[in-house]
């Protein structure tokens, strides 16, 4: 019986060959068809976020966010979504993710000024380039059901979505 030895570092290259092109493939080929809009990825299709402005609502110390309606009709199952954004002047580095709170048919997240350390976190979010102007943007950890939007820091655009 003869015994063939294949070299590690061939067997090594092919394999990684064989998984890295497909998906390098199919990073570079989708584009979304908005600048900056941030679109959910979801098995080579992008679903775009619901853009909409939240309002200020304020009350003594507290600044609340509302966005009309109790859900986004965005809708993806993945407790872990990624997002693809071609940038031309919004910087993916300043988006954050935050959660909503359903309450009286319309979704909030309230803020209050004097005492900034019960404020809600922002999830944490990593972006990676992909090429000129086109992003991915993934959310570290996983997300529970519910109502979020990605908010450029200090602006009042938000990108809304579900997670179901």
């Amino acid at each position: 019986m003869s015994h063939r030895r294949e070299k590690p570092w061939g067997v090594l290259l092919a394999l990684l060959a064989a998984f890295a092109a497909p998906a390098f493939a199919e990073e570079s080929a989708i584009a979304p068809p908005k600048a900056d809009v941030p679109y959910l990825l979801h098995a080579g299709n992008l679903v775009e976020a619901i853009h909409t402005q939240a309002t200020e609502e304020r009350k003594k110390d507290t600044v609340t966010y509302v966005v009309p309606g109790v859900t986004s009709t965005t809708r993806t199952p993945l407790a872990g979504p990624e997002f693809v954004l071609l940038s031309e002047k919004l910087d993916p580095n300043t988006l954050r993710l935050y959660t909503f709170e359903v309450r009286n048919g319309r979704r909030e997240i309230s803020f209050n000024e004097k005492k900034r350390k019960q404020n809600p976190e922002p999830h944490i979010l990593s972006v990676f380039p992909v090429s000129k102007g086109l992003f991915k943007v993934r959310v570290d950890g996983s997300l529970e059901r519910g109502e979020y939007c990605l908010t450029p820091d200090g602006s009042n655009d938000v990108f809304c979505f579900t997670v179901f």
